[in-house]
This record gives structure tokens, sequence and C-alpha cells, in this order.
């Protein structure tokens, strides 16, 4: 009784291991691996004041099934709140070194001045509250291209940080005192008394006037 037990148990051991014929295994039959650019550190913002010292940093780190081997290059676009899109760069496999996790790693660098250069924008056709926006594509030697269309919320949580597009605002930040007519909008709230003796005091070139 024992060995037949045990017999029957075996079998049917043996016919566990193979791949049954149900819905959950024609889902993976279709799932595709895709590949990613991992966002490893971003930095810096623009200001319309400093278009050549603003610049923005990034490094990014490619992952797909060939640890690397399956990319062709990475397109870098550009665009002025959205609008307009232009290529920028393209580096290839050339450009990315590899990275202590073993996978190719390259360093993106572009200044506002840069940007709107690319673009071909005068300073006019731009301003602070505008957005500069930086779009990558990553291309493989299958064929396939990936890039923010595709992207899940899973890719651009903290690990692989991979949005595909990364949106800097252009700040108004002046260096130094603008010439101009500037204009106080002020209201006198809650009791609408006047303002009872308060001023503002306000210095320019050094000149205080209250």
């Amino acid at each position: 009784m024992k060995n037949t037990l045990i017999y029957i148990l075996l079998v049917a051991g043996i016919v566990g291991c193979k791949d049954p014929d149900n819905t959950i295994n024609d889902i993976f039959d279709k799932v595709e691996q895709s590949a990613v650019l991992r966002t490893i550190s971003s930095k810096g913002d623009y200001n319309f004041y400093a278009p050549s010292t603003s610049v923005f940093e990034l490094t990014i780190e490619e992952h797909d099934i060939k640890k690397g081997a399956l990319m062709q290059n990475v397109e870098i676009y550009l665009s002025l709140n959205g609008e307009n899109e232009k290529l920028y760069k393209t580096p290839d496999p050339s450009a990315f070194t590899t990275g202590p996790t073993g996978l190719p790693r390259t360093d993106i660098k572009l200044s506002l001045e840069d940007a709107v250069s690319a673009l071909r924008l005068s300073s006019s056709q731009y301003k602070g509250g505008d957005t500069i926006r930086l779009q990558l594509k990553l291309n493989l030697t299958n064929g396939k291209s990936y890039s923010n269309d595709g992207v899940t919320s899973s890719l651009t949580g903290s690990y692989f940080a991979s949005p595909f597009e990364y949106n800097l605002v252009i700040k108004c930040i002046p260096l130094a005192a603008v010439p101009g007519i500037y204009t106080f909008m002020m209201t006198d709230t809650p009791y609408e008394d006047g303002w009872q003796g308060s001023h503002i005091k306000v210095t320019v070139d050094g000149k205080t006037t209250n």
C-alpha cells in the first residue's frame, strides 16, 4: 500500500513539471522584455538671466536583456513647451562607459544657452515660466525603440526613475537690478481703514525712499 502511494505521488510530480495549457502561459508567451534608460542622477535648473551658466546635468544607465549589447543609439530631442521638437544629439554606444553595475552609462550636460541655440530661438521667443523639454528615445539593434510614450508608473519609480523625458522650467531670477517701472498692487485687508502710517521701503541705486 505504501509503495503504491509513493508511486502515485511520483507520477503526479513528474506530470506536474509540464507546462499546463492554460491562460497564464498564453499571457507570458506574449510578454515582451523591453529596455529602459535608468536615471542615475540629475541636477541643475535654468535661469532666464544666466543662460550660459544654467546647466542641466543628467547621468543615465541603459538596461536591456543583453546587458547593453542591444543598444544602437539614444536620440535626444528638445522642444519649447512641447512644441516644434528638434533632434539635438544621437549618442551611440561609444559615448557610454561601463558603470559600477556593469551596464553602460553616459552623462548629458545641456545649458540653457545650448538648448535655445539648438532650437534656434532668440531671447525674445522664450521667457521665464516657459519649459525646455528634453526627451530621450532608446533604439535597439533588433529594430525596437522605447520612449516616454510607453512608460508606466513602475518605470518612473525610485529605482529605474526612467521617464525618458525631463521638463526644465525657465526661472526668472535677476542677477542684478533690472531697469524698468515697477507697480505694486496692494489691498488693505481685512478692515480697509487705511495704511495708518505704514510704508514700503525701496532702495534704488543706494538711495532709500519710504
